[in-house]
């Protein structure tokens, strides 16, 4: 049993309230909630982003799926005492979704019979996010083999083979978030 959160949902106090629920009964929302007085684990918990805006066809940015995920954090605190703990985050700006983006290039530049990629160019309209993300990973380039391995969620990567880049470059845009 895990918790898998891939976008804020349309109704966040249902949603908070069926998390909640699962976490503070490891799964089983039908049982009584397990002893919270003491610091225990809970049932995994798998997110992605956490951007807190994004920007839409209004004037001020919308809440987004970092949003969300404050207030989960929040209640789950309030309720339980605990801190919410994270089994990986997916998604900009963690390093996990760059390497996997590494992967999936590598894998079609081979299949048109070019060479593994050196160098990643990512483009980004969010500093916070997307340049961020982009940064972090080109320093964790800049270290040994095994600190790739050593990020959360690199047990989900299937085919470390094609992980190759040797830097990866920051560009940012202003089309969409980030407006001078």
């Amino acid at each position: 049993i895990a918790i898998v959160l891939l976008g804020e949902p349309i109704s966040w106090e249902s949603s908070l309230q069926v998390i909640t629920d699962l976490l503070l009964t490891d799964g089983n929302p039908l049982v009584v909630p397990v002893d919270t007085s003491v610091n225990r684990s809970h049932i995994p918990v798998i997110a992605c982003n956490r951007d807190l805006v994004f920007k839409a066809a209004a004037d001020l940015p919308r809440f987004g799926h970092g949003a969300f995920l404050t207030c989960l954090e929040a209640l789950y605190k309030n309720l339980s005492g605990n801190d919410l703990i994270y089994k990986a985050f997916v998604g900009k700006p963690f390093e996990i979704s760059f390497q996997y983006a590494e992967i999936v290039a590598n894998k079609l530049a081979l299949a048109k019979g070019q060479q593994k990629i050196d160098k990643i160019y990512f483009i980004g309209d969010n500093p916070d996010v997307d340049i961020v993300g982009a940064n972090m990973y080109n320093s964790l380039l800049q270290q040994d083999v095994d600190a790739r391995k050593s990020i959360s969620g690199f047990d989900l990567i299937t085919d470390p083979t094609h992980l190759t880049a040797t830097s990866c470059q920051s560009i940012l845009v202003c089309t969409g978030v980030y407006d001078p």
